[in-house]
Order: C-alpha cells, then structure tokens, then sequence
C-alpha cells in the first residue's frame, strides 16, 4: 500500500532527511520562531535509523536513498569510493542517477548497518533482492520509537 493510499492529512512531508518519499505521522510539533513556523522532530537520531533500517530492508534503492546511508555515516564521496574501490565522480554519478550495482548496494548497507549497530547477517541483506517494497515510506513515533508506519 502506497501513502498515497494512506490519510496524509495532517502528517508531515520530512523533506529535510534529503528523500522526498518518508512523512510523519507523530513524532513532531510545529513551533513558532523567528515569526516562522518551523518543525521540530522529538527524536531525529532515532527517526533517521528508522529510515536508514528501512532502506536497508528495500530490494532497490535510489541514489537519494544511497546517499542518506552515506550521509548518516558522515561519510564523504572520496571516502566511500576508496572503500568500494571506485572513483568519488563514481559514487556522484550513482547518487544522481540512481544507477548502483547491487554490490555497491549490498556492501552500503552492511556499513551502515554497522554503524547503527544492527547485527544484520550479510547473507539477509543480500537476500533482499528478492523482496519487494513500496516507493513512499510512511513513520511514526509509537510507544517511544521509530518504525515504519502501519496503513490506516
């Protein structure tokens, strides 16, 4: 079921985390400064490994998405080409064009699952390409922690 599907009103288009796919259901407030409105999300660390365990959990995902995971190990271009054995303009091209082989893919997300301390078995992520998964992706805050969002 897509989000488009869901009852977006009143959630919140997260934007901010760089995809243009992840709304929030709860987990934020708006408040008011500098005479703006402005988001404030209660547990951001917690909602980004949420995304970041989702994305994990996808068969394919886009450049956008392969970014994040990098990003959220503040990991630059050049230093993740060196570790894939490929070019910083080739992690560039990936990201912007979404064209990434599963390699590159698979090795992204046993790092990133690493770096949040997930003990994911290489073998299951691979497994993932077998899997399919939806392309909006839907949050919420429950009994104080990140998950993906069930439909209404």
């Amino acid at each position: 079921m897509s989000v488009n599907e869901w009852d977006t009103a009143g959630c919140h288009h997260y934007t901010e985390c760089g995809l243009e796919n992840v709304y929030l259901r709860n987990g934020y407030r708006k408040v008011e400064h500098n005479g703006s409105i402005v988001v404030v999300v209660e547990d951001p660390i917690g909602l980004h490994q949420a995304i970041g365990k989702r994305i994990c959990g996808q068969r394919f995902i886009s450049g956008d998405e392969f970014k994040f995971l990098r990003n959220e190990m503040r990991m630059s271009q050049s230093r993740l080409g060196a570790v894939l054995g490929v070019s910083e303009n080739m992690v560039s091209l990936w990201e912007r064009r979404s064209a990434i082989p599963k390699q590159a893919v698979a090795m992204l997300k046993a790092m990133y699952s690493e770096h949040i301390k997930v003990s994911y078995k290489i073998t299951a992520l691979l497994d993932v390409v077998s899997k399919e998964s939806a392309n909006e992706l839907m949050f919420g805050e429950y009994q104080q922690e990140w998950s993906v969002a069930m439909a209404a």
